[in-house]
Order: C-alpha cells, then structure tokens, then sequence
C-alpha cells in the first residue's frame, strides 16, 4: 500500500529482477482509507512458434484414367526404374508442392521457460542494438540456461506421459504428439472384387482379398462368401 495525496512513502515500491516481464504498475483508494492499493500486471507470454513447411501432392483434380495408361505394363525391377517409370508419371499429373502451415505450442513450455525465453530474447534485442560483448555474455548465459530448461522439460513430460498411457492406442498417441506427427484419417474399404469378378462387402472376404493380394502364400481360412462354392 503507499499513501495517497502529496507525500508517498519512499518504500512503497514493486521490485522485480525481470522488469520486461510487466507491462504496467499503479494505484487505486480502496476501503474509503487515505492509502492507496499498489498493482502491477504482467505480460501475457507465449513464445511464436515457426511455422512447419510440408510436401503433398495434390489429387483432386488428377485425370486417372490418362495417368494409369501412362504405367508401365510391368513392375518396375529396381528403385531407379521405380523412379523413372512411376514417379515421373506422377509428377507430371500430381507435381509435389509445398506450404507451410501454423505451428503449434509444445506441450511441455511451461511459464518459467517462458519468462527465460521472453528475458532471452529481450537480451538478444539489447546485444543487437549496442554490439557490446558483455551483452552478447549475458545472452549466451540466458540461451543456454533456456536450453537446459526445455530439455528437461521435455525429458520429464515424455518420461511422465509415457508412464501414463495405458495401451498402445495411448502410447502411439504419445509419441505421435512428440514427435509432431499428423494424425491421418482412416479410409475404410467398404466392396473389392475378387479374381472371379464377384464382388465382395463384407469385412471377412475383404480381409481374406487383401491377405491374398499381400500374401498370396499364406494359409487362411475361406471366407464365408465362398464357402459351399465350387
């Protein structure tokens, strides 16, 4: 609290080693006395994070027919024919592109690697601006000491939600979010054709077609579509 009116007390400070941490400080009357209540709010922090730079091909608008006419009859013997033969074709009908799309905030930056990061950098300002080398020091110092911080971080939120998951759907996930992997949508196959030309929907024929074209010298069971046939 500090005193209000012409005399303010010389010890009613806000002290803080981080001073960019805080955006504004002041004073209000409160509780209808002469003394003032004394605030000061801080920054919100959140390190930007860069954007990811991804390659895809586009297929939407991919003339099929006029692609698949352009394969070659046989199946490529080695990678460079693979790459001459298929991958030229697709490039030509689907050429690769790139984007680059919003980053996302790691999981593990908690508040005090924050304010490091936001000190960091604010050290990194002042070392640009006066090209002193005890300032570029004290930047060094501050980036390395982000440096251990996120490491350790990151060790322990692995190593603690490792720990927690409780089968490999959970632990996937996990490691999916770690290492900034997309999650893909699942497409599912709902008919095929066998060689026979018989149309198949169900789940247990699909998967015996499938084995089949995959593994054509494993033993499986017939699938109930074809049971009693022959």
């Amino acid at each position: 609290m500090t005193k209000s009116g012409p005399s303010f007390s010389a010890i009613d400070h806000i002290y803080t080693n981080s001073p960019v941490l805080y955006k504004s400080s002041g004073h209000f009357s409160a509780f209808g006395s002469s003394y003032h209540l004394i605030f000061a709010f801080r920054k919100k922090l959140k390190i930007s994070t860069p954007p990811l730079k991804i390659i895809f091909r586009s297929l939407r608008k991919v003339d099929w027919p006029t692609l698949e006419n352009e394969l070659p009859t046989s199946a490529p013997t080695d990678i460079d024919s693979f790459n001459n033969e298929i991958l030229s074709v697709l490039d030509r009908h689907a050429p690769l592109k790139s984007k680059l799309i919003k980053g996302t905030q790691k999981p593990w930056l908690n508040p005090q690697i924050l304010d490091q990061a936001k000190l960091r950098d604010n050290q990194k300002k002042t070392f640009e601006k006066t090209k002193d080398q005890e300032e570029f020091k004290k930047f060094q110092s501050l980036r390395n000491e982000v440096n251990v911080s996120v490491t350790r971080a990151k060790t322990n939120y692995t190593h603690n939600k490792l720990n927690e998951s409780i089968n490999s759907s959970s632990c996937w996930s996990t490691l999916a979010q770690l290492t900034g992997s997309r999650k893909k949508s699942n497409t599912s196959i709902s008919s095929l054709l066998d060689d026979e030309g018989l149309e198949i929907t169900n789940n247990e024929g699909i998967s015996h077609e499938l084995c089949n074209s995959f593994m054509p010298n494993c033993e499986i069971a017939t699938p109930s579509h074809k049971r009693g046939m022959g």
